[in-house]
């Protein structure tokens, strides 16, 4: 949550002409931009291009280590002019067609990645308001100051006044 201090503590310091009570909701709008921009690009960028070729390579590394097994273990009974037993040849089976019906839903379970840029609003946005309670929550705790308000208690206090000034 530091990383969200530190952008509240800039944009304090840089939007000084900005009313300090409308800097947590300016904060809050950036996260909620940044969260939007992450979900539809940089999360299923990292998805379909890192992710799953990485998880397709490791599922066929385990399929030929399946088969290298099943290789050396069948070469032992054809040594000596034996019939390898079945459930060696099972034991391969299991490993190409594990690989074959993983491999694919792997690439599938990636392309789907794209689907989370059309995430609802709406949920976005709760959690990024859950997200600047929390983080309102621990600032003090962080900052160690004893006379330490969290900001979220500030700018709850400053609407409230502002509310109670309004003439009607």
């Amino acid at each position: 949550m530091e990383w969200l201090d530190r952008a509240g503590d800039w944009l304090a310091e840089r939007l000084t002409w900005l009313p300090e009570i409308l800097v947590l909701p300016v904060l809050a709008w950036l996260a909620y931009l940044v969260a939007r921009w992450l979900l539809a690009w940089v999360v299923p960028l990292i998805v379909e291009r890192l992710v799953a070729p990485v998880v397709v390579a490791a599922l066929g590394v385990v399929g030929v280590a399946g088969l290298t097994v099943e290789f050396v273990a069948t070469q032992a009974f054809r040594a000596v002019r034996r019939q390898p037993p079945s459930m060696l040849y099972g034991a391969g089976d299991l490993a190409v067609s594990s690989m074959m019906v993983l491999q694919p839903r792997t690439r599938m379970v990636a392309r789907s990645a794209r689907r989370l840029g059309r995430v609802n609003g709406i949920l976005l946005l709760v959690a990024v308001i859950l997200l600047m309670v929390w983080w309102s929550d621990g600032y003090c705790g962080r900052q160690g100051a004893a006379d330490c308000v969290p900001p979220g208690s500030v700018w709850w206090a400053e609407v409230g006044d502002l509310w109670r000034s309004l003439p009607f």
